[in-house]
């Protein structure tokens, strides 16, 4: 085997390992919900004032709405947020109710800015 090329396959693998718990740590230091939020390498997207914008979630994940309800949206599915980091749209792990509506797991549901269901499908 070639030197040369052990060692940069030995860098790739090293990158690949830390990839994840660094973006879990950038992750964890964010405000609001997010916190111990872990999301697959290459699925984060950025508002441009650094705000997480989207991110494929690895794990079933609780959050905490602006209006103070708490949802479970399902690891590996897409979490869209806000501008202001609260939930804009997940795949739901466990029924989500606001405002006399609700959404059932396993479906898609999108919340407006206050936390009440936009629409669900």
């Amino acid at each position: 085997m070639n030197p040369g090329s052990r060692a940069s396959g030995e860098r790739l693998i090293a990158g690949a390992a830390f990839a994840v718990p660094a973006a879990a740590l950038v992750l964890a230091l964010l405000p609001g919900t997010a916190l111990g939020l872990q999301c697959h390498v290459g699925t984060i997207t950025f508002y441009d004032a650094g705000g997480i914008k989207s991110c494929e979630i690895e794990a079933n994940h609780k959050f905490t709405t602006a209006a103070g309800s708490t949802i479970v949206c399902r690891g590996g599915h897409l979490l869209a947020q806000h501008p202001d980091g609260t939930v804009e749209r997940c795949t739901l792990a466990a029924p989500y109710a606001a405002e006399e509506k609700t959404c059932e797991a396993g479906h898609a549901v999108t919340l407006s800015p206050g936390g009440t269901i936009q629409n669900c499908e």
